[in-house]
């Protein structure tokens, strides 16, 4: 017969105090494992908490497309805790406002701005988007202008030509408070634009005795003058014409002939650069392509439609004394879309 299996005699105070030791050993040297593997500063204990994740942490930087304030010791906190993952988005420079705005807006009212790449300060009102504060550049086009007249708005294509011609005294408005830019120019209302306009120019000859301007004609002295100088004639009989509405082709032949340009060596080729080229009176090609050549033609809305039988407004009229007046040097050029370039 098999014996019985001998009992098991209970651990003796040595024994387990061995395999107490030999559990703190083995702790401390996983806890210094992982002290050696993670880095520095972070919150083992912290880690063995959170769920497990494949995904490594990241910190959220604030929005400031969202968030109307941006606290600064988040973005150091989460610089410190990821010196290396942690990457902040630059924010974007901010500007000085648009110069585009009325005449008369006082400039103490824009606030002043640093331009430099650091964080909003509390209570500072963070940018919409990235476009909006990003830094612009000067726009083609003139900069709305306030005109004074209820009837020519500030973004309307020929106010920056009546605005200037205004403050210059060559041309006026009416009672009203109105310019009236789309009505017709008359051959003595022109004269008058000119003689404004030129008056420094020396007389070049006497005037001229036109049978149906009397003395007493409001706009006599202006043709009178516009004459000496050397812009506008008459008509073969004496007659000037002062009522008939002046056609855009004759504008441009008194400009030229009074600024003395001279015509280039093809202006039948320059002229080719208007479609309604054909429309173009013979006497007036050479003219035309001089004025074309200098600058003075201003074409709306279609710059390459001269429209050159068609009576002058007092808009059209305005535009192109004042290229007249950039030609002969006593105007500052101006932005506009619809100046006929040379080489174009």
């Amino acid at each position: 017969p098999s014996s019985p299996p001998p009992e098991r005699s209970p651990l003796g105070f040595d024994e387990l105090l061995a395999v107490v030791i030999a559990f703190l050993a083995i702790g401390s040297i996983f806890f210094w494992v992982l002290n050696r593997t993670v880095a520095p500063g972070f919150d083992v204990f912290g880690l063995l908490a959170a769920p497990a994740t494949d995904a490594p942490r990241s910190t959220a930087l604030p929005d400031t497309a969202t968030q109307p304030e941006i606290d600064p010791s988040s973005a150091i906190v989460a610089d410190q805790l990821f010196p290396e993952q942690t990457e902040r988005a630059p924010l974007p420079l901010l500007t000085q406002p648009s110069a585009e705005r009325p005449l008369g807006r006082s400039p103490q009212q824009l606030p002043s701005l640093v331009p430099v790449p650091v964080p909003l300060t509390p209570g500072a009102e963070a940018p919409a988007t990235q476009g909006d504060a990003a830094v612009t550049e000067a726009s083609p086009e003139a900069a709305p202008v306030d005109t004074g007249f209820s009837d020519v708005p500030s973004d309307y294509w020929a106010a920056p030509f009546i605005a200037a011609l205004v403050d210059r005294g060559v041309l006026s408005g009416f009672p009203d408070g109105t310019f009236k830019p789309n009505q017709p120019v008359t051959r003595a209302e022109f004269a008058a634009m000119i003689e404004s306009a030129f008056e420094q120019n020396p007389v070049g000859r006497d005037a001229a005795d036109f049978e149906d301007v009397p003395a007493d004609f409001w706009a006599s002295p202006s043709i009178d003058r516009s004459y000496q100088i050397g812009f506008l004639e008459g008509y073969p009989g004496g007659v000037f014409n002062p009522n008939q509405q002046i056609p855009k082709v004759q504008a441009l032949v008194a400009l030229t002939r009074g600024l003395e340009l001279s015509p280039p060596q093809d202006p039948q080729t320059v002229v080719q650069t208007y479609e309604d080229a054909d429309a173009i009176p013979d006497y007036a090609t050479n003219s035309v392509a001089a004025a074309t050549e200098s600058g003075l033609v201003v074409n709306y809305p279609n710059t390459e439609q001269l429209e050159p039988n068609q009576e002058s407004t007092r808009a059209e009229i305005a535009a192109l004394i004042y290229q007249a007046m950039v030609q002969a040097g006593i105007a500052e050029p101006m932005e506009s879309d619809y100046v006929v370039q040379p080489d174009s």
